[in-house]
């Protein structure tokens, strides 16, 4: 590994960058170039550089494909060094990040970040790995591989093959190579069926660019696995397919069915730092932890072997979760790497293939058939991988039960082809004996695929024979005859020829006469009848008929069968007719007089019955009503048994309607005097009939209510005349005062001589309910004493006249700012209602 070395050397170029100047002026493409010429001296051999293209802000964290990792806290560039390049993922790395001060720090990680591809590589040639070294010569003893055995059926062998290749840029070709080398194999090598190998590979059968190629170019992947001219890749690589493709062999896989999994890819731990063996397989932009790999594997039932062999990094960890599966399932899984390690390019993979093949890529000859049995085990090519293998990794396997590796192959699931036996059309001749009928046998449409020379096994209850054509004599009857060829040990499935010898005269019948009875019981009529028959064959013929123990009411037709040994029969019919000619008995109800209970009149069943010797269920139709209405109703009532013959009777329906209707009236109201005539009070009454939607009501109310009691009757009646009365009060009362106002000529007195003045007073009194209110003269009030102490003061300084005149001294203190006389009068209606308005005259200190 050289990845101390180039921390080295770029911790000494940065070193002497601090040392000319700040790293910040330095350009990206200036920084990658001496990198390349200075710290590794232009030797990229076994390593790839890239540089993050853009400065990396301080703190960034960079994602990476099995975790995040934090930068320091600096501005810098960020440098990722792939020391294994062409190893598939997880293996160490490393991130080296250089802030502007020249600082440098190492993050040690297991995978590339999952923006790769937008990275600048800095350095680094792309060299396909190398081929793995030949295998240990066999030695002379050894078998050769009998991949394809002859007389062999490879229709109950299926496969699923599966190569995410994680993104374009890590889907390298070599994953590719290994699944066309498997599906090669597959096909050519063990003739699976081109249906029966599902490939689950990249981005499937999309055109886009999705191999990464070694000379850096990117192609689309061929879907053409093997050469054919058809394509062979049938789904992308992605949870989903995964998932669809074994729901699809849940259902489709057979008992007598194999069925093997082949990996190629990246793959890694589940988390960084790994925990356990819980590790994972990448697919086309996402990934598949090992549970869930399992939990696809235990959709297949237990009855079909599952072999599984896997390339990817840490496939090793899929081993505990695969082993052991459902009860009774047998499973072996061979794997690349253990849980913890990395595997490099595609070797152990190659190896396998080239195990059960028989051949390397290049056709050379392999054998990997230790025990020289003709076919090389799970058991037998993982050996041949592990041993070969001259890579650091450790391939692992797991097989349940234990040594079921040794057993299972690519083959096993064959099937030998056998004869087909054909023992030719079914026959029906006519019978030349009582002792029975000679006939000739033909098995010659029988054959054998690998054509082989074919044995005849003929047998039949009573009898049996050899040969293609052989005779055998056969009773009276059907005799299914059974034909087994063999061929060189291998027997056919059995086939069947029905051998029908027959008798084709029928029996004469003789059948008694059509016959009409009268009805006897309500069941029918008991009606004996014999019919008689012979045949020249047969001197006790078999007679059946379908006649009853009683006959209904009607015609019946009865057919007579007589049947002889042979089969032969013959049928005749005649006709039972019973007849039935008395009417029921009817009984109806009394007629009946009822209160009507609905608006539309009142619900009453009626129920009649009737009975008839004849007839158990008599008919019995009524043209009565739903609802019967007010008044008289005729109901008629027929009954009509299963002859037709019919009586009827009436009764009658009254609905009489003696109920008053249900009467609301307003609540006692109490209102304030409106106008000088009284109140407006609309009053409204409710009523309610349950024979009467439209009820009358009538009132002595009035059109207005003067002051005081007024009581209002309202009286409702339907239209059957029942009526209902009840009363209620509306109240008038005044209790709002008049409206009073008033004004005073002069409101001002001067000089203020000490002399009287003559005042009068102009009212206005209005009252809504009173046209002429009472008005007094309330108060004349000064807010000066009447005889004060001022110069020439004088008593008696207000004097009454009339109700609307007075008079008034004009005088007033000279220590105050003038004298205010308060004049106040009265008004009062007829309901005592009363109001008071004032007025002022001034006596001012200064004109």
């Amino acid at each position: 590994m050289k990845i101390n070395h180039v921390f080295t050397m770029l911790l000494l170029l940065f070193v002497f960058l601090v040392l000319i100047g700040n790293v910040q002026g330095i350009s990206q493409d200036d920084l990658n170039d001496i990198v390349i010429r200075d710290v590794l001296n232009e030797k990229m051999e076994g390593m790839w550089v890239y540089a993050k293209p853009e400065p990396v802000d301080a703190g960034s964290t960079i994602t990476t494909w099995y975790g995040d990792i934090k930068l320091p806290d600096k501005d810098g560039w960020l440098f990722f060094i792939d020391d294994a390049p062409m190893q598939s993922w997880a293996h160490p790395c490393r991130y080296i990040f250089v802030d502007t001060s020249g600082s440098v720090t190492v993050r040690n990680a297991l995978g590339p970040p999952t923006d790769l591809a937008k990275w600048k590589k800095v350095a680094g040639v792309a060299t396909p790995p190398s081929s793995p070294p030949s295998a240990t010569v066999p030695s002379a003893t050894r078998g050769s591989i009998n991949a394809l055995p002859p007389c062999t059926n490879p229709g109950h062998c299926y496969a699923v093959i599966i190569s995410g290749g994680a993104d374009s840029y890590n889907n390298w070709e070599r994953y590719y190579g290994d699944v066309s080398f498997m599906y090669k194999t597959l096909v050519n090598d063990y003739g699976y069926l081109d249906d029966h190998i599902i490939v689950l590979m990249s981005d499937g059968t999309d055109t886009g660019l999705d191999q990464h190629k070694y000379d850096d170019s990117y192609v689309n992947s061929n879907p053409d696995l093997d050469g054919d001219g058809d394509d062979d890749v049938g789904f992308s690589a992605t949870n989903a397919n995964i998932g669809t493709v074994f729901d699809d062999l849940q259902t489709q896989l057979e008992n007598s069915d194999h069925l093997f999994i082949f990996t190629t890819d990246h793959g890694g731990p589940e988390n960084d730092p790994q925990v356990g063996t819980e590790v994972i397989i990448n697919l086309w932009y996402e990934t598949m932890r090992d549970d869930e790999f399992d939990a696809n594997l235990d959709k297949i039932t237990a009855t079909v072997p599952i072999m599984i062999t896997m390339e990817q990094c840490y496939s090793g960890g899929f081993i505990d979760d695969v082993i052991p599966g459902p009860v009774g399932q047998e499973r072996f899984i061979a794997t690349a790497a253990n849980a913890f390690e990395s595997s490099y390019g595609d070797t152990f993979s190659t190896l396998w293939i080239s195990a059960v093949a028989g051949h390397d890529k290049g056709g050379a000859s392999v054998d990997a058939d230790t025990d020289n049995d003709g076919t090389v085990s799970m058991s037998e090519a993982f050996i041949y991988a592990r041993d070969n293998d001259h890579e650091s990794e450790h391939p692992q396997y797991g097989e349940t039960p234990v040594t079921i590796g040794s057993t299972l192959a690519l083959n096993s699931c064959y099937l030998p082809v056998v004869p087909i036996a054909n023992a030719g059309p079914d026959q029906t001749v006519e019978q030349t004996s009582l002792a029975g009928t000679p006939v000739m046998l033909d098995g010659s449409g029988s054959a054998d695929p690998c054509g082989e020379a074919l044995t005849y096994s003929w047998t039949w209850s009573g009898g049996s024979a050899t040969g293609v054509t052989p005779m055998g004599t056969f009773p009276l009857g059907t005799t299914v005859v059974t034909l087994v060829v063999t061929a060189d040990g291998r027997s056919s499935e059995p086939d069947t020829v029905s051998i029908l010898v027959r008798d084709t005269t029928v029996p004469v019948l003789t059948v008694p006469a059509n016959i009409i009875v009268e009805q006897a019981t309500l069941d029918g009529t008991v009606v004996p009848l014999v019919a008689s028959a012979s045949d020249i064959c047969d001197v006790d013929v078999e007679i059946t008929d379908d006649g009853l123990a009683i006959y209904p009411l009607g015609g019946t037709t009865v057919t007579f069968t007589a049947t002889d040994d042979s089969g032969n029969a013959v049928s005749k019919s005649m006709t039972v007719t019973v007849i039935d000619t008395t009417p029921p008995e009817l009984t109806v109800p009394d007629d009946v007089v009822v209160e009507q209970a609905t608006l539309d009149g009142t619900v009453l069943p009626l129920v009649a019955s009737a009975s008839d010797i004849c007839d158990a269920d008599v008919e019995v139709t009524d043209n009565g009503l739903a609802i019967y209405p007010l008044g008289g109703t005729t109901v008629t009532f027929t009954a009509t048994d299963d002859s037709g013959n019919a009586v009827s009777k009436s009764m009658t329906v009254t609905v009489v309607d003696t109920t008053p209707p249900e009467l609301t009236v307003p609540d006692d109201v109490v209102v304030e005097q409106a106008t000088l005539d009284g109140t407006v009070v609309p009053l409204v009454a409710s009523a309610s009939d349950i024979c009467d939607a439209d009820v009358e009501i009538s009132d002595d109310g009035l059109a207005i209510y003067p002051l005081g009691v007024t009581t209002v009757i309202f009286t409702a009646t339907d239209d059957s005349g029942n009526a209902v009365s009840k009363s209620m009060t509306v109240t008038v009362v005044d209790t709002t005062p008049p409206t009073i106002s008033v004004s005073v000529i002069p409101d001002s007195l001067w000089p203020p001589n000490h002399k009287m003045v003559d005042i009068q007073a102009t009212v206005s009194a209005n009252d809504i309910c009173d046209a002429s209110p009472d008005v007094v003269l309330t108060s004349i009030t000064s807010d000066e004493p009447d005889n004060g102490l001022g110069d020439g003061d004088k008593p008696n300084d207000i004097v009454l006249t009339t109700l609307f005149t007075f008079k008034l001294r004009s005088e007033r203190s000279g220590e105050y700012d003038g004298r205010v006389y308060t004049i106040t009068y009265t008004a009062t209606d007829d309901s005592g209602n009363s109001a008071s308005a004032t007025d002022t005259v001034i006596v001012p200190l200064e004109k």
